[in-house]
């Protein structure tokens, strides 16, 4: 299986009932948190702070914040840990195991998760925290129920899909290649000889994730180019899946 192939992708990755197990207490892999931090800051920016985990089960979870520059005007936020273990990929994709995610959010995004964050009400916590919470479920989703997460793949929130917050249509994760400018960007590669994948998560509506399954993957992202939809997280923005896309366009942000 070609990387290209797995852009087609339609696959929409549902719940299912994660494996009987105990508590598997993780500990962290310096060396992947290592490269993976480094290489984030040679093509990104140095991280701003950390919202570490202190007891982890499966894999030790952490999530980075790059803040905003002028290359990059948005927090840039990434995993460390879900390349930990290795995903259950399909038959001909072998190669495809290792991954870490990452996402943009403007450069307003409330990213100190403190104890004076904790006092607001819940609703607002959720209306700053939900991209994060996307992370780290779909960071452990592949190892707790044994599947495989990659391009092209669709998970929604719950069945039917949720808005992620009150203040927003999104109820889906979309994961894409990384983009970013750089062609050597999208995968990390450790002393140990695991290759680490980057994928960018970009959220979406359950109507789009519907459109998605009955077009395609490009043919969703052809929309989104037509109706001006970036690739930084905006909660307000509307589903525009009531819309047909009138022409494929060569690329969308360098991609596809």
């Amino acid at each position: 299986m070609a990387r290209d192939d797995l852009h087609e992708s339609a696959d929409i990755v549902r719940h299912k009932k994660p494996k009987e197990r105990g508590f598997e207490l993780a500990h962290g892999d310096e060396a992947l948190i290592n490269a993976v931090t480094e290489h984030f800051t040679r093509h990104i920016g140095e991280p701003e702070h950390v919202y570490h985990e202190m007891v982890s089960d499966l894999i030790h979870l952490d999530v980075h914040f790059i803040p905003p520059s002028n290359e990059h005007p948005y927090y840039t936020a990434f995993t460390t840990g879900m390349a930990e273990r290795a995903m259950q990929a399909p038959e001909g994709a072998e190669e495809f195991t290792h991954a870490e995610l990452m996402i943009k959010l403007p450069e307003t995004w409330r990213t100190d998760f403190t104890d004076e964050f904790l006092e607001l009400p819940e609703a607002e916590q959720q209306r700053h925290f939900w991209p994060i919470g996307v992370m780290k479920t779909l960071a452990r989703f592949p190892h707790e129920y044994q599947t495989w997460l990659y391009s092209g793949h669709t998970v929604p929130n719950g069945d039917p899909p949720a808005p992620f917050a009150d203040d927003t249509q999104m109820a889906c994760a979309l994961l894409t290649p990384p983009m970013i400018e750089s062609e050597d960007f999208g995968t990390v590669e450790l002393a140990d000889g695991r290759r680490v994948f980057i994928l960018q998560l970009l959220p979406i509506g359950a109507g789009e994730t519907e459109y998605k399954l009955r077009n395609g993957v490009e043919t969703l992202i052809d929309l989104f180019q037509e109706q001006g939809v970036g690739d930084v997280v905006d909660p307000g923005r509307p589903d525009v899946s009531g819309l047909r896309a009138r022409r494929r366009r060569k690329k969308f942000l360098g991609l596809f």
